[in-house]
């Protein structure tokens, strides 16, 4: 089962759950769940990804305030263990 989030605001969850009779038969409930799942593991990468950047941008400044900018060697980026994506 996917982690819970709020997707939909209330007056669109109300419209969808009122509309249900009107998609039932055009949709499987299976391709729902892996969309959503999907949209989940995005926005989890998204996240991982922005975190990964802001450790980048903190070690270029230490690597520029130490007067080594135009040494990209002497740069040592630290990478949080995450998961693979």
């Amino acid at each position: 089962m996917p982690i819970s989030l709020q997707v939909f605001l209330t007056d669109e969850l109300s419209k969808l759950v009122n509309d249900v009779p009107r998609y039932k038969g055009r949709l499987l409930e299976y391709n729902c769940w892996r969309a959503y799942d999907f949209v989940v593991y995005s926005h989890e990468v998204r996240t991982a990804k922005h975190k990964m950047l802001g450790f980048l941008v903190k070690d270029a400044e230490k690597g520029c305030e130490a007067g080594k900018e135009d040494d990209v060697r002497s740069l040592v980026y630290f990478y949080p263990k995450t998961q693979n994506f």
